[in-house]
This record gives structure tokens, sequence and C-alpha cells, in this order.
């Protein structure tokens, strides 16, 4: 194999993992799960969705709304205690990976992307509109 060859397959292993680690569709989470770490003050849950998407309904146990699209993110992920566990969903997981990967870059210890909306509904969460 030349060393060519070696730092391709090198390559697509790393990207693969980065776009695990960064994009990946959401965790396999139970709702009950999560809930019980919210009401212990365990766990925030964010929406990185629009504030329209947001408006047009939004998981109930919804802590915060914090578009990942906003010029703010940044600057109110900042204001977040970085000890502390959040779960973040969008609508189809994408946006929440982004967002998880950009919290961790920024020192949080346990994020966690749940996934998009519509999914988290059918796997038992309740909807507020």
């Amino acid at each position: 194999m030349s060393s060519t060859t070696f730092y391709v397959i090198i390559g697509v292993v790393a990207l693969f993992f980065v776009y695990r680690m960064f994009f990946s569709p959401g965790a396999k989470v139970d709702p009950i799960e999560v809930q019980e770490a919210v009401k212990e003050n365990h766990a925030k849950v964010i929406d990185v969705r629009t504030k329209a998407e947001y408006k047009a309904g939004h998981l109930a146990i919804t802590n915060l709304n914090i578009d990942l699209a906003s010029r703010d993110f940044d600057k109110r992920i900042s204001k977040l205690d970085t000890s502390k566990t959040y779960y973040l969903y969008c609508r189809t997981g994408n946006r929440s990976g982004q967002a998880a990967g950009i919290m961790k870059s920024k020192g949080f210890e346990n994020v966690v992307n749940i996934g998009g909306y519509s999914a988290l509904v059918r796997k038992g969460f309740e909807s507020a509109e």
C-alpha cells in the first residue's frame, strides 16, 4: 500500500468520526429519563430551531429556545453552566448535532443531540404549541 493510499484511508475514517460526532441524527433517548433529569435540575432541554419553528410547536419539556443560526448563539450558550447536561433538538437532528459540536468545543461536558422534534414526539415526548 502506498503512503498516499494510507493517508486517504486515514482521512476517510477521520471524516466519518467527525461527521458522527457533530452531525449525528440523534441519540436513542428515553423520554422518561430526560424528564427525570430535567425535574431533578440535572439537565436542560434546548430547542435550537428558529423562533417561528419553536412557536409552531415544541417539546413541553423545553427549557430554552436558542436558535443556532442567530447572531447571539455563542453569547447565549456562554451564559450556561458547562458542567450541566443539555439535551438538544431541532427539526431533523442536523442543527442540534452542529450545536452540540459547538458546545462541546467550548468546554461543555455533557451535551446530547436527541434528534428531531417530530421523531421525539413519536417517541413519547409531550408537545406544546
